[in-house]
């Protein structure tokens, strides 16, 4: 367990490099995402709110974190390496931004899906799924599972919480609209956005 007031005191972006260098020793990531989109997904706009916001950073500099955040994204294109990201549909509605900016959000995630190494998956509210999703976590291949919850960051790499935690995203991923059927999931929540966005005051 690693507590988020210590780690912070490095700075939110050497916290950032230490992401990436787990990201870089790993060929295959597998994300479950119930709550928020990930950073390997997020556009500019959608990180700067999640990193300047002061419940993450308590005061501490995010510019540094922003910049290395999106350096990450880099790996998508990367030959050779698998991303699998399942999102519900809960955290493709989380209205953290603006609805334009969420527009183009919705945008980001159906176009990376189209590259050969990123899997996009969503998890829509109907049918419901006889199972409710208690929290997010990142399986590495198959030697560590993280989860983040709001105090820190768990650690796990023993064999039976990582069989567990792929059994967990595999029914998940089971119950998920995948290639086309997601990208046109994704384009109706972005129009969705768009005329919410026209009645929007500012």
């Amino acid at each position: 367990m690693r507590a988020w007031p210590p780690a912070l005191q490095r700075g939110l972006g050497e916290l950032q490099r230490d992401l990436a260098a787990i990201e870089d020793a790993a060929t295959t990531i597998r994300y479950f995402l119930p709550c928020m989109i990930t950073g390997l997904l997020q556009t500019p706009e959608y990180a700067r709110q999640t990193l300047a916001h002061p419940l993450v950073n308590r005061g501490a500099e995010w510019q540094t974190a922003l910049a290395r955040r999106l350096e990450r994204q880099q790996s998508l294109y990367q030959s050779g390496r698998q991303f699998v990201f399942v999102l519900t549909e809960a955290a493709l509605r989380w209205p953290l931004c603006p609805p334009a900016i969420m527009a183009l959000q919705m945008d980001r995630i159906a176009s990376l899906g189209e590259l050969a190494g990123v899997d996009i998956r969503i998890v829509p509210a109907h049918p419901p799924v006889p199972s409710g999703p208690l929290n997010g976590f990142t399986l590495y291949d198959d030697r560590l599972v993280t989860v983040e919850v709001f105090t820190g960051e768990l650690a796990l790499r023993d064999p039976r919480d990582i069989a567990y935690s792929k059994e967990i995203f595999d029914f998940y991923h089971g119950r998920s609209l995948a290639d086309e059927d997601a990208r046109v999931f994704l384009g109706q929540l972005a129009q969705e956005y768009r005329e919410r966005a026209k009645t929007d005051i500012p």
